[in-house]
């Protein structure tokens, strides 16, 4: 299992998108999201993207993963402590935008953790 911080304690009162993460294969992966003395109900959505290789090494077009309760994609986060996972995920890179609402404030952390697959 990979680890990577996608948030460290970023300020919760702002929206912001995580770094990218190239995982290349497909993978199986969790978030944990830990929110500290919030106040409002953020969300967060969860972005791929695909590139064409070696020809077009980044992704150009982020499409928004879906939300099986939600189609608009977003992830509500109204408890201090939630996971999200998925079990086949087929982007090349990985990706969170985190969307503050309601005069949210406090702090957020978010860690991927994945597994690829050969």
């Amino acid at each position: 299992m990979r680890n990577f911080q996608l948030l460290n304690n970023a300020d919760a009162s702002i929206s912001v998108t995580s770094q990218e993460v190239n995982l290349d294969k497909r993978t199986e992966w969790v978030l944990l999201i830990d929110l500290s003395n919030a106040d409002g109900i953020p969300s967060i959505y969860i972005d791929q993207g695909f590139t064409g290789g070696k020809c077009i090494p980044n992704p150009s077009e982020w499409y928004v993963l879906a939300n099986k309760c939600d189609s608009t994609g977003e992830f509500i986060i109204d408890d201090e402590q939630i996971q999200i996972k998925s079990n086949y995920f087929k982007g090349n890179w990985f990706r969170i935008r985190y969307e503050a609402k309601d005069n949210t404030a406090g702090t957020i952390s978010v860690k991927l953790s994945y597994k690829d697959f050969p």
